[in-house]
């Protein structure tokens, strides 16, 4: 997101300054205050409305941000930065076409911005318009040859394209500039799989519950481990985040990681954990599986999760087909107090399941599967969650 590059008049270069420091540092809101003090005496000036835009963006208030990042283009038609930054929001809710449009015209005032044209690349391969987003793509790369994300991108372009083999040396070529982003280490692991035949369709229906003392009640799949107490202490002193005031507004009363807990090296209890869930996890399915996401959660009192599932974008493209091999899990470290009025329940639907969860249980479901957790007991309930995928 572009949020720096001045217009034709604006407030002083230090009170700029000021703003994109509480932006950069998750000062949002603060950022947003100092920016209406600014607006006293600069109303009209188009910078502000795309910064304040950017804020906006980052609380996940997108219409919003759609909104004054149209009003710095109706100042400043010619404002490229605002309408790259307006195709980005327009893609997160889902606009396409919009969206399109607005890299379009990023484009058309800065023909050597990389990002957005990769950017139109992704919109396009999403409207299914492989040869425009191919063509894009493959610009982003001319202009940026070190650009990961863009050899990413091409990556999946190719999939669809049904080369396999030109697809891989995308991803590998992505995999050698920036190991460490997910989307790249997924892709290089599902297309090695998918060249070897070594795709699994699971179905935690057909497993055998002869197999790693498994307790199968039709779908989820709920197994079980013991709790080491030294896990537990060790949650507590990760630095944690607030999840009620970030920009996902599904939390009540909550704390926990973001989704890199296992690949941040916190120490040897965490490794161990993750090498055991993943161990769990391949005898119980039967298949290697790559993991996404890795996280752990702490609720307290009024804590809890509104209906969500964990599907992406990604996984709901057609080329890939990666919703079926996506797959979520809930390790209970804790469950906290459950003689109250919402004990936490896991509540999944479609079809309709609650589950009152025990410590050490291990819970695995469709990662497409709806679920949600209300509780307001009084001790806290820790667990660890991750989505993996099935390869």
């Amino acid at each position: 997101m572009y949020i720096n590059t001045m217009s034709q008049r604006n407030p002083p270069q230090e009170q700029i300054d000021y703003v994109l420091d509480l932006f950069k540092s998750d000062q949002i809101q603060q950022a947003l205050d100092f920016i209406d003090t600014l607006f006293t005496d600069y109303p009209n000036e188009s910078l502000l409305f795309n910064i304040r835009g950017a804020c906006y963006a980052g609380l996940g208030q997108l219409d919003i941000a759609v909104q004054n990042y149209e009003k710095a283009l109706s100042i400043k038609p010619d404002y490229a930065k605002a309408h790259y930054n307006l195709g980005g929001a327009l893609q997160e809710l889902d606009k396409l076409h919009d969206s399109a449009k607005s890299y379009k015209n990023a484009i058309a005032l800065e023909p050597e911005n990389a990002k957005a044209h990769n950017n139109l690349a992704i919109v396009l391969r999403e409207l299914n318009q492989i040869e425009e987003a191919e063509v894009s793509c493959r610009k982003a790369i001319v202009l940026d040859p070190e650009y990961a994300e863009a050899h990413s991108c091409l990556s999946i372009i190719l999939y669809a394209n049904g080369d396999l083999n030109s697809a891989l040396k995308s991803i590998e070529k992505a995999y050698s500039i920036n190991p460490k982003l997910k989307i790249i280490k997924l892709l290089l692991a599902v297309l090695k799989a998918r060249r070897t035949h070594k795709t699994s369709k699971v179905s935690i229906n057909n497993i055998s519950n002869s197999d790693c003392n498994i307790r199968s009640i039709s779908n989820p799949l709920i197994l079980n481990r013991a709790v080491e107490q030294e896990l537990i202490t060790k949650l507590y002193e990760v630095k944690s985040l607030e999840l009620n005031k970030t920009k996902d507004p599904s939390y009540g009363n909550a704390r926990g990681s973001g989704y890199q807990l296992f690949q941040d090296d916190y120490s040897s209890i965490i490794k161990t954990i993750e090498e055991d869930l993943v161990r769990i996890v391949i005898k119980a399915i039967k298949a290697d599986i790559h993991v996404k996401d890795s996280f752990f959660t702490i609720l307290g009192a009024g804590g809890g999760v509104n209906r969500h599932n964990h599907i992406s974008a990604l996984d709901l493209d057609s080329s890939l087909n990666l919703v079926n091999q996506k797959f979520s899990l809930v390790y209970y470290l804790s469950v906290g107090d459950q003689d109250c009025t919402e004990p936490g329940i896991l509540k999944l639907y479609n079809p309709s399941e609650n589950i009152l969860p025990r410590e050490g249980m291990i819970i695995i479901f469709p990662a497409d599967r709806y679920h949600s957790v209300v509780y307001n007991g009084k001790k806290d309930r820790i667990i660890i969650g991750i989505n993996f995928y099935s390869l």
